[in-house]
């Protein structure tokens, strides 16, 4: 399936400087950019058993950032009536550029969807 939409992140950075000796403020400097991009990705899911489902995901945004991407791949397990609800373990690869910045996550995710 592919996707389409609006990605928004928000950086809020706060940084505060210190004299070790005694906790003295030197500095600090505050950060706070909002972004929005255009996105487009492709997005498969495959149920492997009655509980069991595997969802991948790949995509990418561009905009008023300098580009995202994330992959990544998510093991659920369905509980509840109807399997409405999920515990769910995923790897995630994300890297983003923000004009002098740049930012990466890679690793383990764990969670819990509610659906209603």
């Amino acid at each position: 399936m592919r996707i389409c939409g609006v990605h928004y992140t928000n950086l809020d950075e706060n940084l505060d400087f210190f004299l070790s000796e005694n906790r003295q403020p030197l500095r600090t400097v505050k950060n706070k950019r909002d972004f929005f991009d255009g996105l487009i990705g492709v997005r498969q899911i495959y149920t492997l058993a009655e509980r069991w489902s595997l969802l991948t995901q790949a995509d990418y945004s561009a905009g008023e950032s300098d580009g995202t991407y994330l992959v990544q791949a998510l093991i659920r397990y369905g509980v509840g009536k109807n399997n409405q609800h999920g515990l769910m373990l995923s790897y995630r690869y994300k890297e983003a550029e923000f004009e002098d910045d740049e930012f990466e996550y890679k690793g383990p995710l764990i969670g819990f969807n509610l659906r209603f």
